[in-house]
């Protein structure tokens, strides 16, 4: 990482010398209304969502995504050197936070008393409802604030990442791998062949007759 030790120098001159301000020109005011514009300060709460690969489009394939990606954290983990943040500034460590957050929440509200038949919606409200009263106990310290982060504030990329998990639910539950397994095949119809008769037997035959014996 480089550091810009010369800028840093010159602001600290310019605090120091307590000097007023004068009027911003119009050019530096542009400058910024378009930067603020550019640079969205509350990105789109679909944001963790659009991150993920195209191929998740299944419930068991956010599983493998979700499992890679610990796996990638864990390797960042054991290092120490700056470059390996990668996957941190990519926006994977909050992406997997908040869909692991939410499968255990949405997992501890199916093991209690879930109420079905309403919309995503709804549902998602009542399992975000239910977490921020039911914090898991093993959790540490660490883990129960961001349990708390996650949840309590309801914010909307929690409530689009928990609305993420059940549509995929939903669908893996409609889907006809998810159904009775299906019939057994027919039984093969098994159609009587005429037994084959010999030239030497229908001989055999045709001398009995004329011998009178049959």
């Amino acid at each position: 990482m480089v550091i810009n030790t010369a800028l840093k120098a010159s602001v600290v001159s310019a605090v120091g010398r307590q000097s007023q301000l004068p009027t911003f020109s119009a050019e530096v005011l542009k400058l910024l209304v378009d930067a603020a514009e550019e640079f969205e300060l509350s990105p789109d709460e679909f944001i963790d969502v659009i991150r993920l690969p195209s191929s998740v489009v299944t419930l068991p394939a956010l599983i493998d995504h979700l499992r890679s990606t610990k796996v990638k954290l864990e390797e960042r983990d054991s290092k120490v050197k700056n470059e390996d943040w990668d996957v941190a500034k990519a926006g994977l460590l909050r992406q997997y936070k908040l869909f692991a957050c939410s499968l255990k929440a949405l997992t501890v509200y199916l093991a209690d008393s879930p109420v079905y038949n309403v919309p995503i919606s709804v549902f998602t409200a009542e399992v975000i409802k239910h977490a921020v009263a039911n914090k898991p106990a093993t959790l540490a310290k660490n883990g129960k604030i961001l349990w708390e982060k996650t949840f309590e504030d309801g914010t909307p990329r929690t409530v689009a990442v928990m609305r993420t998990i059940i549509y995929l639910c939903l669908k893996e539950t409609n889907s006809p791998t998810s159904a009775a397994p299906p019939p057994p095949p027919p039984a093969a119809t098994v159609v009587p062949v005429a037994p084959v008769v010999s030239q030497a037997s229908k001989g055999a035959k045709v001398q009995a007759k004329k011998s009178g014996v049959v």
